[in-house]
């Protein structure tokens, strides 16, 4: 096995960022409220630390909590990447063509990020496997599921197939050990 996913080269922590462009409807407000409307999920205790810790403007000048955004202001929050649990990162190519392609997802290993899972997930994998192509996944799965997973490989595809997946016009097979 390779070094730890969210290492660099030298054995340093990757640095993750994220940028937020403020729209005219939050113009004015203070940094710590615009910080709560765009990451709800995080308590009020964490946007001040990152506030203090993470945050910097497009030009790197930094912000106190009660400074004022401005349209257009582009806020970025960089913080090293943790370590994420062991999972598998690998998958084995089922059926393909133009449209679509079909993979197996091993089990163990979660669809999207989540706030123990950046780099170990499938779309992280595939976009690695897949660079600069465009692939969507057409229904959900849970990390501990070893299954099929349809891929659409254009915008039209995955409309279609996503319906078809909501219609409950797939016929889906279950093998539980």
């Amino acid at each position: 096995m390779g070094s730890p996913v969210h290492l660099d080269e030298n054995g340093r922590p990757v640095i993750l960022s994220m940028s937020l462009v403020v729209a005219p409807e939050f113009a004015g407000m203070r940094v710590d409220q615009f910080l709560h409307k765009k990451l709800r999920r995080l308590s009020r205790t964490k946007i001040q630390r990152i506030i203090k810790t993470q945050l910097l403007r497009a030009d790197g000048r930094t912000f106190k909590p009660h400074s004022p955004v401005v349209v257009g202001d582009e806020l970025i929050i960089r913080r090293p990447a943790r370590a994420e649990p062991d999972c598998p990162r690998e998958f084995a190519v089922l059926y393909e063509e133009p449209l679509v392609r079909v993979i197996d997802k091993p089990a163990g290993l979660p669809m999207h990020a989540t706030a123990r899972f950046y780099f170990n997930t499938l779309t992280r994998v595939l976009a690695e496997a897949y660079p600069g192509e465009t692939l969507q996944i057409c229904h959900r799965v849970d990390r501990e599921t070893s299954v099929c997973v349809v891929l659409a490989r254009s915008r039209e595809a995955a409309s279609r197939l996503k319906q078809a997946f909501a219609n409950k016009r797939v016929q889906k097979t279950y093998l539980a050990l």
